[in-house]
């Protein structure tokens, strides 16, 4: 009878280790998801961020959610304001202007060396002399490991290498969209 009694508590534990054998990796997966939930969201609202400010000419608030190698190929800060001011008054005056910016839920996060990273889906959409204009695209959201904010770089304007050659420890397995052609929808007469 007394090695039954002694059977029960080491089965009872060998039970309890089984089960937090199996369930821990299930909570890990369920935390990991989350937090990647957690991270997308946040990419979401920072891409918003992003458009409202270009949409209202805020060109400070855009620069600061530059990917920094982005930044430093136009000039610097104050150079890239100076270009986003100069370009805004030239689309002004060829009658163009931005109407709105549409964000897609980012997708998974991928892992570098080095960053964070994640796609999002952008559609840009323009008023043209002609009609609307409306430009399907995206944007890759990038995040050193050990940082709290996204930047963005506009992948749709660049090839593939291009941005490679930016983010070098960008994943294999993120699959960039490929670069689509804007769409005019004329004016109606």
């Amino acid at each position: 009878m007394a090695s039954q009694t002694c059977q029960g508590p080491r089965l009872a534990s060998a039970l309890v280790v089984i089960a937090l054998a199996v369930y821990a990796p299930i909570c890990d997966a369920q935390s990991e998801s989350d937090t990647d939930k957690g991270l997308r969201q946040l990419i979401l609202d920072q891409a918003r961020a992003m458009g409202d400010a270009t949409l209202k000419g805020d060109f400070e608030a855009l620069v600061d959610r530059l990917y920094p190698k982005v930044l430093e190929t136009l000039g610097g800060r104050d150079k890239a304001l100076q270009t986003m001011r100069e370009t805004l008054k030239l689309m002004k005056a060829k009658g163009i202007e931005f109407k709105d910016y549409q964000f897609g839920e980012p997708g998974k996060i991928a892992r570098g060396k080095l960053h964070l990273f994640s796609v999002v889906p952008e559609t840009v959409v323009l008023s043209v002399p002609e009609g609307t204009l409306t430009q399907r695209s995206f944007l890759l959201a990038i995040r050193d490991n050990a940082g709290k904010d996204w930047f963005f770089l506009d992948g749709g304007t660049q090839p593939t290498d291009a941005i490679k050659q930016f983010v070098p420890d960008l994943p294999e397995d993120l699959k960039l969209p490929p670069r689509q052609k804007p769409v005019l929808t004329p004016k109606e007469p």
